[in-house]
């Protein structure tokens, strides 16, 4: 009668262990999703880091073509003619005047 208490007592220690077995072996596999979790998230984050020095970098030549092509624009207008070469295209038609050519009507 000494052996079915020991018995019973064997039973449920054979259960206590498969359940720490089964305990132990879905802590491993959440530790190996956690870790996995971990990894697609920082390739994300390093991926979207990527992107935005891309942005930035696009970003600058985008600003820098503008940039340039406003010069450009800016360098083929005419320019307003400076006081000194207005008094010399007056001078001009004063000469042309005193010598009998008669003025040009616009």
């Amino acid at each position: 009668s000494l052996v079915s208490p020991v018995n019973s007592a064997m039973d449920r220690i054979k259960e206590l262990e498969l359940e720490l077995a089964q305990t132990k072996l879905a802590l491993v596999e959440t530790e190996c999703k956690n870790q996995d979790l971990t990894h697609q998230f920082l390739s994300v984050h390093q991926q979207q880091d990527v992107n935005k020095t891309s942005a930035a970098q696009s970003n600058t030549w985008f600003t820098k073509t503008l940039s340039s092509i406003k010069e450009a624009t800016s360098a083929s207008k005419p320019t307003k003619p400076t006081q000194q070469e207005i008094m010399k295209k007056s001078t001009s038609e004063q000469v042309l005047g005193s010598t009998g050519s008669k003025p040009s009507s616009h």
